[in-house]
Formats: C-alpha cells, structure tokens, sequence
C-alpha cells in the first residue's frame, strides 16, 4: 500500500511538473502582445518626442505619451476582459507589469513635474531600465525563460548608459532598446505562435 501511494504522489508531482510547464509556454505566447503593444508604442513615442522637440512643439510631448501609454493600458484592459481564460501565471504578470507600468507612469510625472527635469531625466531612464530588468528577470524565472533573463540584462544595461550620455541622446538609447528588446521578441513569439 505503501509503494502505491508513493507512485500516486510521484504521479500527482510530475502532473503539477507538466501542467506549470504548459502554463508557462502559455504566459510567455500571452505575453508576446502586450510587447508589441507597448514596445511599439514607446517607440512612435520616441519618434514623435524628437520631432515635435525640434519643430519647437516640445511642451505636447508629455501629451503624446500620456496618450499612447494610455490608449495601450485602455487596449490591453479591454483584450484581457474578452479572454476568459486566464492563468495563475498571467495574473501575476498582470500584477507585475501593470505596478511596472504605473510605477513608470509615476515616475515620468514626477521627474516632468515636481523634480528638476534637466538633471532628473537621464536618471528616471536609469530608473526604468531597473524596473524593467526586475520585470523582465521576474518573468523569466517564473517561466523559465533565459532569453528573458539576457533580455533584462540588456535593459539595465540601456538604463545605465542612459546615464553617461546627454540629455537629447538617453531616449534614443530607450527607444533603440525597446524596438530590439521588445518589438523584435514579441514579432518573434508572434511568429513562432502562428506557425504552430
């Protein structure tokens, strides 16, 4: 009787080893649009804050990104009511992207508002690279992903560059970062998803 049970716990863990395994590939194929949302999204940001900076239309680029950031929260709020079917997994990134993304939100108010925007600037970049390796490597481990673990270290390093270069120059580094740190995987996850 012993041996019995021992075959139906050892059952009962690789089952629970099987069905966390699945749930992960999942959350990693659910997270390839909200990457490409966002992604794309800081990078029109990105454009759009140089070219309204050097017409002389600079003071509506916190009005260009409130926008985009908001209309892709309001998109990814109406996308995840229409899919019923949600994950342990993909509640918790829910969680953790959502605080990343109002902690960023946060962030840009008070560095645009309250703190000296000049010297703040190049470290609020500093501060979402951070935010984002910590997401990232969050991620990552919960799904077991080492692509996501190198991709956040890619994205501390792009924060800390942002600090040794001029003001003008740390979005281009973000931008740059995002459209081959996020566009690129998740145009990649969207890929491999339809093709199987």
């Amino acid at each position: 009787m012993k041996m019995n049970n021992e075959q139906m716990d050892a059952k009962k863990q690789l089952d629970l080893i099987t069905s966390l395994a699945e749930d992960a590939r999942g959350s990693l194929n659910n997270m390839a649009f909200p990457l490409l949302l966002f992604g794309s999204s800081a990078v029109i940001g990105t454009i759009l804050s140089y070219i309204l900076g050097a017409v002389g239309y600079g003071k509506f680029i916190f009005i260009v990104w409130i926008v985009l950031m908001g209309g892709s929260a309001i998109i990814m709020a109406v996308s995840k009511t229409k899919s019923r079917k949600t994950s342990g997994t993909d509640k918790l990134f829910s969680i953790l992207w959502g605080s990343i993304g109002f902690s960023t939100f946060v962030m840009m108010i008070a560095g645009s508002t309250v703190l000296n925007f000049q010297t703040s600037f190049n470290s609020m970049f500093l501060m979402l690279g951070l935010l984002l390796f910590i997401g990232y490597e969050v991620s990552g481990t919960v799904i077991r992903s080492k692509l996501m673990m190198i991709l956040g270290l890619f994205w501390i390093a792009a924060g800390i560059a942002c600090v040794f270069v001029t003001p003008l120059m740390a979005p281009a580094i973000i931008g740059s970062a995002t459209f081959l740190l996020e566009v690129i995987p998740a145009i990649g996850i969207l890929l491999k998803k339809k093709k199987a």
